[in-house]
């Protein structure tokens, strides 16, 4: 048994709720994939029914991908996928939140907050859910504390005074966010959306940080697919995609190689030392073409 509780967040691919199973605390992500309608009439469908038609493929191709991806990566600092529920359905019955699984699965059953959050889901018989349960993470994002000022902390003297920023602790995090980097570009995957939203945080004790980085969020994972004269690995996607202040201008019109990551790496140090973003929104097409070929100001004391 499955069961749900409060919301941790909701985005355009889904709600995420933390849940238990069986004795372990875990994050349930519900995706809801909505049938595609037919267009109808002699003219088809207008400009905007068929827009929200290529959205809903670009959704349900973005979570299959983001499934295929985290079922076949296991490393330390990925987030850990459990268990995926296909086919279910949401039932609301005095007020707690159900999931009926289709067969061979048992029902996923949730508490009133959970079915509190759900408000906004459609809850007919057409709506059907993936269930996918991952790893929780429950400290956040290090987009969150980064808002927060809770990252990075500053070093205190003897006397109690405050002193330099933990270098040490920035290091350790780029270094999580390096690691499992390099694991997906082993198996020539780029994740294409790296930025401080997609890094959450699991309490570690051991670690003087207090936390550990786990890259999530596999929805935009490219896979490089052909292979230059000199023998390495490129991918040249339909579109471009990620969050503009973090991905590499270069890799924006066209060809993706591993090698574009470093920007990000580098916007990460940045943003990690200095608490904002060295694009500062909103945006411009100016600022991406500006940026381009360029690395981000390195703060002073930048190892």
């Amino acid at each position: 048994m499955l069961e749900l509780g409060d919301e941790l967040g909701r985005g355009g691919a889904g709600v995420v709720y933390r849940g238990r199973l069986a004795t372990v605390e875990v994050a349930v992500k519900l995706m809801e994939v909505l049938p595609v309608s037919r267009q109808e009439g002699p003219g088809g469908g207008s400009n905007r029914q068929a827009a929200e038609q290529l959205q809903q493929r670009r959704e349900i191709l973005r979570n299959a991908m983001e499934m295929v991806v985290q079922s076949n990566v296991s490393h330390p600092q990925i987030v850990q996928l459990y268990s995926v529920y296909r086919g279910v359905r949401k039932v609301e019955v005095d007020g707690r939140l159900h999931l009926r699984c289709g067969p061979g699965t048992s029902s996923v059953a949730g508490g009133a907050a959970a079915a509190d959050a759900a408000t906004g889901w459609d809850q007919g018989a057409t709506a059907h859910v993936t269930a996918i349960v991952c790893e929780l993470c429950e400290m956040g994002s290090l987009g969150d504390m980064l808002g927060r000022r809770f990252f990075p902390h500053r070093l205190r003297s003897a006397g109690g005074r405050v002193g330099p920023v933990d270098m040490k602790g920035i290091c350790m995090t780029l270094l999580d966010v390096a690691l499992a980097l390099r694991h997906l570009h082993s198996m020539n995957l780029v994740h294409r959306d790296v930025k401080p939203a997609n890094l959450l945080l699991k309490s570690s004790p051991r670690d003087h940080r207090g936390f550990t980085v786990k890259l999530a969020d596999f929805g935009f994972v490219l896979r490089l697919t052909h292979v230059a004269e000199d023998g390495s690995r490129y991918a040249v996607p339909d579109q471009a995609c990620g969050t503009v202040t973090h991905i590499a201008p270069e890799g924006l019109p066209g060809t993706w190689k591993r090698p574009e990551v470093l920007n990000g790496m580098l916007h990460r140090l940045h943003r990690a030392s200095t608490a904002r973003a060295h694009h500062q929104p909103p945006v411009t097409r100016p600022v991406v073409m500006a940026s381009k070929g360029r690395n981000p100001p390195a703060p002073h004391l930048t190892p």
